[in-house]
């Protein structure tokens, strides 16, 4: 069927097919849809590689003045505005499905197996000191919904509202998104110790909130470095 469809597409490639009005849809798996201006598209491949964009740089490191410095995009994103990829708890592919028949029981630092270098998952301390510290601003960067956060120094980093995988479904994209830390809960105020936590950002009033969640959920993730 995918040799079918990237022959078709090179076929209306080949026919020249530059009116402004013909556009290419793509729907994905989870019914979003994706259109593009054919004039604009030059060419179409697949890559069933498992690295996404491969060792990413320090120019991607953005010092907050705070203890660790913060990627400004997520893991599996090329830009801050783009959703990146969504992990289970200590897995390093994105998958179809999210539930606990299609857990690894793993525990890779995904942001550290596809980044490189010194770049790792956060600690629940590190975004603790990220919500407690920084301003937050609810904005819509490039067309994408989600938080801003402002470190004590000025400069920021933009968290996308990418909600979360759970099953075939991805849920409250554009409303909340939910970020993985390295480590598990030290238990007290209702959370069970050594459980993996995340922080739920909600695009509302209600700021960042921990979570504790059960590990076959897709969450995105945000590197951090020294």
């Amino acid at each position: 069927m995918r040799s079918f469809i990237l022959s078709l597409c090179l076929v209306l490639l080949s026919l020249g097919l530059k009116a402004q009005n013909t556009r290419m849809v793509i729907r994905l798996s989870d019914s979003t849809l994706i259109n593009y201006n054919t004039s604009q598209v030059d060419k179409v491949t697949f890559d069933d590689s498992s690295v996404e964009q491969g060792p990413v740089g320090m120019d991607h490191a953005i010092d907050l003045g705070l203890s660790v410095k913060w990627a400004d995009m997520n893991v599996g994103a090329t830009l801050p505005e783009e959703y990146g990829n969504y992990y289970a708890w200590g897995e390093v592919e994105p998958k179809a499905v999210y539930n606990a028949e299609t857990l690894l029981n793993t525990t890779s630092d995904v942001a550290h197996v596809k980044w490189g270098g010194d770049w790792r998952m956060p600690t629940c301390e590190e975004l603790e000191e990220l919500n407690a510290n920084c301003k937050k601003f609810y904005e819509i960067h490039d067309g994408v919904f989600g938080l801003r956060m402002v470190g004590p120094n000025g400069k920021s980093i933009f968290l996308p509202a990418a909600g979360y995988r759970s099953n075939k479904r991805c849920f409250n994209a554009g409303i909340m998104g939910l970020y993985w830390t390295s480590d598990g809960g030290r238990g007290g105020y209702g959370f069970e110790a050594g459980v993996p936590m995340a922080v739920n950002y909600f695009i509302k009033d209600y700021g960042a909130l921990p979570y504790q969640a059960a590990t076959f959920y897709g969450f995105s993730v945000r590197a951090v470095c020294p």
